[in-house]
């Protein structure tokens, strides 16, 4: 078996350790207009356009910064700490039921009985890293269960064509 998708891949954690420091750097830049523009007693209304930048600037930041600490914390907590200790569920067969959407490019499946559902925002045209899937592949999948099916990893029957 290849490991075709890892959820858990530490290189997607890289993506949120740089919003959290662009949110810093944002938020920090705005902070540094607001606290000169009020130290200073700068005129209001001659400087609005410095204000409501520095305000923006501020705002977005902070924002951007707890939507990655909250998002961070709710991934420790409820995916990673869960599947160190080994708390996911494991389906293994063949693909069944394959479809996918004209208009998002969505992907569905079932494997063993359980429902699938993939994002294009997960897969891509190519499917994941360059392999696709199609009904009669050979997969192993863990995920969690939630209010749909939350794919960690899949992993699939490594054939002599490549596919």
């Amino acid at each position: 078996m290849i490991t075709i998708y890892n959820s858990l891949n530490p290189s997607n954690y890289i993506m949120v350790v740089v919003a959290i420091v662009v949110g810093i750097v944002i938020g920090g830049i705005g902070g540094i207009i607001l606290y000169s523009l009020i130290s200073s007693k700068a005129h209001f209304f001659k400087n609005i356009l410095l204000y409501i930048i520095g305000t923006v600037m501020f705002v977005a930041g902070i924002y951007v910064l707890g939507t990655m600490l909250l998002s961070s914390y709710y991934n420790v907590r409820y995916v990673l700490v869960p599947y160190s200790q080994g708390a996911y569920q494991e389906v293994e067969g063949e693909v069944e039921n394959y479809r996918a959407t004209e208009l998002d490019k969505d992907v569905y499946f079932d494997l063993d009985g359980e429902n699938f559902h993939i994002g294009n925002y997960e897969i891509g045209d190519i499917g994941y890293q360059g392999h696709s899937i199609k009904n009669g592949d050979y997969l192993r999948i863990r995920y969690f269960e939630y209010d749909e099916n939350i794919i960690l990893r899949i992993e699939k029957e490594d054939t002599v064509d490549g596919e």
